[in-house]
């Protein structure tokens, strides 16, 4: 089983998720995204979107959901698909301080991180 340790953890490859993660990224922070299917999330299975921000002429949600990934990996995000959390555990140190212990299936890996970011959409 494969150990990682990151100062963030951002759940979910939606659009929250994929703009938390160009955020993150731009801070400096070392984190990691995962994503129970594949990155875009649910807006994937939109026909058309006609609403959302920069885009002038409408746009289908897996059209959008490319872009977006697109624009994740432009700058060199990895997004860990088809990686459901089976369980997350609280990890206290001698410190004080404490940090999370998840367990991904997809990548068979245990991910410990100091921060969480919830961006599972209408589905956790």
């Amino acid at each position: 089983m494969k150990e990682q340790k990151t100062d963030l953890l951002i759940i979910g490859a939606g659009p929250g998720g994929l703009g938390a993660a160009l955020y993150v990224k731009r801070s400096g922070l070392d984190f990691l995204i995962v994503e129970k299917n594949m990155a875009g999330g649910q807006i994937i299975n939109t026909d058309m979107i006609e609403n959302y921000p920069g885009f002038m002429d409408n746009i289908s949600g897996f059209d959008l959901a490319q872009k977006l990934s697109d624009h994740c990996k432009s700058f060199k995000i990895e997004i860990m698909e088809y990686s459901p959390i089976e369980s997350i555990e609280e990890v206290r140190h001698n410190d004080g301080g404490k940090s999370y212990k998840f367990k991904c299936s997809g990548e068979n890996s245990v991910i410990y991180a100091g921060a969480i970011i919830i961006a599972t959409g209408a589905r956790p």
